[in-house]
């Protein structure tokens, strides 16, 4: 478990290189939260709170393409 902003993670999907060249790494929470983060900056760059109303269950990044696709226990599916 780790920290993001002020939530609680425990796991760790997936990163890429975004089209501006910066590595992104996306964190979901079990309480339905997604954070972004700038690896070579180390910042946490975004919040989505309640991305979906249970945990996240995954998320994916769309190969070249600035999409997040995420699913959760609520069997919802989102693209952000």
């Amino acid at each position: 478990m780790f920290i993001l902003g002020d939530l609680e993670v425990f796991f760790l999907m997936y990163f890429i290189l975004i089209t501006d060249g910066h590595p992104v790494m996306a964190a979901g929470s079990p309480c339905g939260h997604i954070g972004l983060w700038d690896l070579e900056d180390k910042k946490l760059i975004n919040q989505m709170r309640n991305a979906h109303s249970t945990a996240i269950a995954g998320l994916t990044f769309l190969h070249r393409e600035p999409l997040l696709v995420t699913n959760g226990a609520d069997n919802a599916l989102r693209v952000l």
